[in-house]
């Protein structure tokens, strides 16, 4: 009926009908858009509050207490429903923070290492310095060790960047490996293996170093070679300063970190 009215019109009226019209669904996109961006802003915001809060309260619980869901939302002030909204429950919460924590160390574990052409260099150089940074830290240490490998390695950064280095180890002629697969799951394993072992019993510092070396010389590698990539100068202290590292420095700061 609108069309057949502007027929008896002139062509500018239909023209600007049309703009009219264009415009009009144009704004309506972006409003929608825009209410959109909102609510997924809004639902990760929630997100993040429930897992810094639950970081909160697992930094002050000791080893030996079970959390439970009720935990959780009782401490980060939410209902059970709003809780399910992102979890399905406490260990995938846990999961997904230590996850998420070990990625965030990656992250700036890697560009310390990207400098270094030798693969086995950079793979001895990111090692040391993962786990110097699960002992300084040894609440989300004791995190990622109770999570498992299976959830904070698997398909991850973390077994992405060693599969990498030993793939172009192997190419260089550094190392020999059948199949990488094996020569990672067997890497990987002990690493995690023996952090959980550095976290829960009593050893001299020369432990890191024996681990380091063994993981090396079960590559392959020659022990003078193994030495000299085991004497390699780390950097300083990494410093972290995401939110979730923020939470284990005001903790630690106040003697909370539950080694034991």
């Amino acid at each position: 009926v609108i069309y057949g009215f502007l027929s008896y019109n002139s062509k500018a009226l239909k023209i600007s009908f049309l703009l009219y019209v264009s415009y009009s669904m144009t704004e309506q996109k972006k409003l929608s858009n825009h209410r959109h961006k909102v609510a997924l802003e809004k639902k990760q915001k929630m997100k993040s509050h429930l897992m810094l809060s639950a970081l909160d309260l697992y930094c002050q619980s000791s080893p030996e207490k079970v959390l439970v869901i009720d935990d959780f939302v009782k401490y980060a002030g939410v209902s059970r429903g709003t809780f399910y909204n992102y979890f399905l429950s406490t260990n995938e919460l846990l999961t997904e923070i230590s996850m998420n924590m070990s990625d965030e160390v990656l992250e700036i574990i890697e560009p310390i290492i990207a400098v270094l052409n030798h693969p086995i260099e950079r793979v001895t150089i990111a090692t040391r310095l993962y786990l110097r940074s699960a002992m300084h830290y040894p609440v989300w240490g004791r995190l990622i060790t109770s999570v498992g490998p299976r959830y904070v390695v698997r398909d991850r950064n973390v077994a992405k960047f060693l599969t990498r280095d030993l793939k172009k180890a192997d190419e260089l002629g550094h190392i020999k490996i059948e199949d990488y697969r094996v020569t990672r799951d067997m890497f990987l394993g002990s690493v995690y293996y023996s952090l959980e072992t550095m976290l829960t019993e009593t050893v001299d510092q020369h432990y890191l170093g024996l681990v380091i070396k063994t993981l090396l010389g079960h590559l392959g590698i020659q022990q003078n070679e193994v030495q000299r990539l085991y004497q390699l100068e780390l950097p300083s202290e990494i410093e972290i300063t995401t939110p979730f590292f923020t939470i284990l420095k005001q903790h630690q700061s106040k003697g909370y970190d539950h080694k034991n």
